[in-house]
């Protein structure tokens, strides 16, 4: 089924939402504070990742020195 053209009362409340969306800091807020928590997400990740050999063979020696009673 074919549509016509949006009727003037439809496009304009289509446009009133679309500039409050743009007007609106707590949106932007919450798009930034979004992005914020993925870049420290990635950055977590990239750190385990890095270190994640280190600190499993600090994790086996403290566990080792802890059963033997010698370090």
């Amino acid at each position: 089924m074919k549509r016509g053209p949006v009727p003037h009362k439809e496009n304009e409340m289509i446009t009133d939402t679309f500039k409050r969306f743009l007007n609106e800091d707590d949106g932007m807020e919450m798009v930034e504070w979004s992005i914020v928590g993925v870049v420290f997400a990635l950055g977590a990740a990239t750190i385990w990742s890095a270190l994640g050999g280190s600190i499993q063979t600090a994790l086996g020696s403290i566990g080792t020195c802890v059963e033997t009673g010698t370090c």
